[in-house]
């Protein structure tokens, strides 16, 4: 996983051109996250962790700040052909140091 392939993603977000899962879609209803707030986070958040050995592709986790809050929003993508969003959200302070170190 390279840096042009954490590009392909944003750009296929930029495009709509990506997918969310089933489980995705549910979070994000759930957890009032919008399509809007889940494309910034995409295409100008910091991707904060990779897991190159994830299943049944790579993934990665988005960091971002969604506005007028400032509240921080996780976004999980996989680095696959159809970068698709697997889940997203609000980082918790007991699991994550300044949202984004994961704690042990």
């Amino acid at each position: 996983m390279s840096k042009v392939d954490f590009e392909i993603i944003r750009q296929k977000v930029r495009r709509g051109e990506y997918k969310i899962s089933i489980h995705a879609s549910k979070r994000l209803r759930n957890r009032k996250i919008s399509l809007v707030e889940l494309e910034q986070v995409l295409i100008s958040g910091e991707i904060i962790e990779r897991d190159f050995h994830a299943k049944p592709y790579p993934k990665c986790i988005f960091l971002g700040y969604i506005e007028p809050k400032g509240e921080a929003l996780h976004v999980v993508c996989s680095i696959s052909p159809d970068a698709t969003v697997v889940t997203a959200y609000f980082p918790d302070e007991d699991r994550w140091a300044q949202d984004k170190i994961r704690k042990k």
